[in-house]
């Protein structure tokens, strides 16, 4: 090694001394001649009064060939292996084959041997993982961000090696250097790959990255229409995303509301679709997310009435509609000032609530409050709500009273007549409309599941369900 010693910096006989034995420990460790500090800690040596030979007899001592040894073995293991590429068909004569690949480095690493890269890095994973120590990671990135960690980059660029980070990141999750590498990771645009949400939630920016891709696999599947495989798993992946926490939920409907308030048309419906998607997830694993949606539904200037954000909170805790709670709501919105429509278009409600309307079962123990009851439904369904500018809410209600009475005549048609074929005609008439069609349905359903059904169904069932599918697209799903 030639080194000029006009370079090397003066310093006093204090720091020569502690510069010389700090050497001297790094040059008794193994194989430290194949370190990348080596040639800075030679000079530093050699400038604390060190001689060459003192140098050259410690690195060489202790040099115990260690990443030669497995490149040997790898490159037996590779000479072991056989050929996974199946050999190309004989080109003609004169022709070189279009595809033709070149031979195979003999001295690349390992020979280019998959299996044995594969060997290597799962071996090598696992002792990482085994001996991995949070402290002394910490203390290298804390001591000089740039000495011992020029590596960290290229790492970030196998896939292999960012699994690793994720998982040890998952193992120490206190650990601010995999903390550090795994925002390297995301803001290299391998946020996708981030699989583990604690590890994402633990800073907003990766969480936003993973969620905000998510939500893009999510719309793109939703554009080729909800209900395939493919929407589904991805729909999974944003559960599983959003629904790690009550502040993932948050954060993630938050995000969906304001993409909805500066959106319009399948975007916006879109969203819409996905954020009530969510919230019906959450309510079939027994968790209540009402005390949230409540909180996003208002703002300061236009605040819910508490007694109908109290009755809403009990019926949707409770998973059932109650007659106290239906007449608070119904006053409410009954009044000229009626609070938000979105409070009642809840999802979960309104499927509640057309249940106990329409169930074959419990339709005729029904009768004070089916009123109301209708009203709530056909208020929900059919009155549009809009925003102006200065953010003042207007309601247009033209076609409430028709919904009304439609809904009820449905009701009392239902209740009234057990045989389908005789009111065939006058229910052709009133499915035309979409909420008393999704009410028909619900009351099919139920007349599926009656325990005194034992016979065959008969075919005006068939021929309802037909009517409703061809009338209404946004039906399909019930």
């Amino acid at each position: 090694m030639d080194l000029d010693e006009s370079l090397i910096p003066p310093a006093d006989d204090e720091e020569n001394r502690l510069v010389y034995q700090h050497c001297l420990e790094l040059f008794g460790q193994t194989d430290f001649v194949m370190e990348p500090q080596v040639v800075p800690s030679v000079m530093a040596f050699l400038a604390a009064g060190g001689s060459p030979e003192t140098a050259i007899d410690l690195l060489s001592s202790n040099y115990s060939a260690l990443a030669q040894t497995c490149n040997l073995i790898g490159d037996w293991l590779a000479d072991l292996e056989l050929d996974e590429v199946p050999k190309p068909k004989k080109p003609g004569r004169g022709r070189r084959p279009k595809n033709a690949q070149p031979d195979a480095d003999p001295n690349a690493p390992f020979k280019n041997c998959e299996a044995v890269h594969s060997s290597l890095v799962s071996s090598a994973s696992t002792l990482v993982s085994r001996h991995f120590s949070t402290e002394i990671m910490d203390k290298i990135f804390e001591t000089d961000a740039e000495v011992g960690t020029e590596w960290l980059p290229q790492l970030i660029t196998n896939k292999s090696w960012r699994k690793l980070v994720y998982d040890l990141s998952e193992q120490h999750p206190q650990c601010l250097a995999l903390t550090f590498c795994v925002k390297l990771i995301s803001d290299a645009g391998f946020q996708h790959e981030i699989s583990s949400v604690n590890t994402a939630a633990r800073q907003l920016d990766i969480f936003c990255g993973v969620l905000i891709a998510s939500l893009d696999s999510l719309l793109s599947e939703h554009n080729k229409g909800p209900g395939t495989a493919t929407y589904e798993k991805a729909f999974d992946e944003l559960v599983r995303v959003a629904c790690h926490s009550e502040h993932t939920y948050l954060y993630t409907q938050t995000i969906l509301k304001v993409m909805i308030r500066k959106n319009d048309g399948m975007i916006r419906a879109a969203c819409a679709h996905i954020a009530n998607a969510l919230r019906g997830a959450l309510f079939k694993k027994e968790q209540n997310t009402s005390s949230i949606d409540l909180f996003l539904l208002q703002s300061p200037e236009d605040r819910i009435p508490q007694n109908a954000a109290q009755a809403m909170q009990t019926m949707i805790s409770k998973r059932d509609v109650n007659p106290g709670d239906i007449v608070s709501l119904h006053q409410l919105y009954s009044r000229p000032n009626p609070p938000t429509v979105e409070l009642i278009r809840d999802p979960i409600f309104a499927n509640m609530l057309i249940n106990v309307i329409f169930n074959c079962e419990g339709m005729k123990r029904l009768k004070e409050h089916r009123s109301k009851y209708i009203f709530l439904y056909a208020y929900a369904s059919c009155v549009a709500e809009s925003r102006s500018p200065n953010g003042t809410r207007s309601q247009k209600k033209d076609e409430l009273h028709s919904t009304c009475s439609q809904l009820d005549q449905l009701a009392t048609l239902l209740e009234n007549n057990d045989d389908l074929l005789k009111i065939f005609k006058k229910l052709q008439a009133i499915i035309k409309s979409p909420a008393p069609a999704s009410g028909l349905l619900v009351y099919l359903r139920s007349y599926f599941m009656r325990d005194d059904l034992v016979s065959e169904l008969p075919h005006v069932v068939f021929v309802l369900i037909d009517l409703i599918a061809s009338a209404h697209v946004n039906l399909h799903y019930r």
